[in-house]
């Protein structure tokens, strides 16, 4: 088993950059599969903290006091906030195999 991490930088508006943490495991088919995203987000308003898990039970979510569990890994990513999910612009670093 691969396990890979690497930061997603995020980009919104006059906004300050945010960076989340994204952990994976490659799958037998060479495509990363999610086990855990978290942000510690700065806006110039506030802040936000974001994260998901997977779990034996699925795939633990917050969003900053809003928790649930969700059978996938796309219905935990629908319950994160758009500046997360669809941001003007983002970057990508490179992975890091753990």
């Amino acid at each position: 088993m691969t396990i890979g991490m690497w930061e997603r930088i995020i980009m919104n508006g006059y906004e300050p950059d945010n960076t989340i943490r994204i952990w994976a495991e490659l799958s037998e088919d060479d495509k990363w599969e999610f086990i855990e995203i978290e942000g510690f987000l700065s806006f110039r308003d506030g802040s936000s903290h974001v994260c998901i898990r997977r779990t034996d039970e699925g795939f633990d979510w917050k969003n900053d006091d809003q928790k649930g569990i969700a059978k996938s890994f796309e219905e935990a990513w629908a319950k994160m906030p758009g500046f997360v999910t669809h941001p003007d612009e983002y970057e990508d670093g490179e992975i890091i195999k753990l």
